[in-house]
């Protein structure tokens, strides 16, 4: 099973509010919707977040904190202390630095729960002994897609390296004229390791 494996989206039985996200979905790819979630807009009370698919959760975080603040509040508490989950089935880990990146471009980087919470979701991998090597160069802040070459380089060293054992545990080393072994083992967030 290769990396990216992980990630690949499982047939599993979708619930009926699963089914409802998906049929908005469709709605809009065929292009009866403005938005994939236009009709459930007016419904923010009754989204159950536990059950709100992983792409739409990482796309939709700002908007559900902005329209039902004080759920999406609660709900973000019980996921820090384990009472809740949060579905990052297909989300890759750059998906989640990239959200990250894109905050600390336009303010000073702050702490953001739900992203902490996402990636600690995110399925584990067992390395043994593998130094992983992060490539921060210059032609890294190329955009490719809705990412750069950047946010991929660091959430592979930073997810690879959590998922390490043996010596090279939280650790990988820079790609460049001068490299350096990074030590993200004192490190309490995904924050402090970017």
């Amino acid at each position: 099973m290769g990396l990216f494996d992980l990630f690949k989206k499982k047939k599993v039985e979708l619930t009926e509010e699963q089914l409802k996200w998906n049929k908005m979905w469709d709605l809009w790819v065929e292009e009866k919707l403005e938005s994939p979630y236009e009709e459930l807009m007016n419904y923010w009370n009754e989204i159950n977040y536990e059950k709100v698919p992983s792409k739409a959760n990482l796309i939709y975080s700002n908007s559900f904190l902005s329209h039902d603040q004080e759920r999406r509040l609660k709900y973000l508490e019980n996921l820090k202390k384990g009472k809740v989950k949060i579905n990052s089935s297909i989300v890759y880990p750059y998906e989640i630095i990239d959200k990250y990146y894109y905050n600390i471009g336009i303010k000073k980087p702050k702490y953001d729960e739900f992203y902490e919470q996402m990636w600690k979701s995110l399925p584990k991998l067992k390395l043994k002994n593998t130094l992983v090597v992060r490539d921060g160069s210059g032609s890294m802040f190329s955009r490719i897609a809705n990412t750069t070459c950047l946010s991929v380089s660091t959430a592979l060293a930073i997810y690879m390296a959590e998922n390490n054992s043996d010596q090279w545990k939280d650790k990988f080393i820079t790609f460049s004229h001068c490299p350096e072994i990074v030590d993200l083992s004192r490190c309490n967030s995904l924050i402090e390791k970017l």
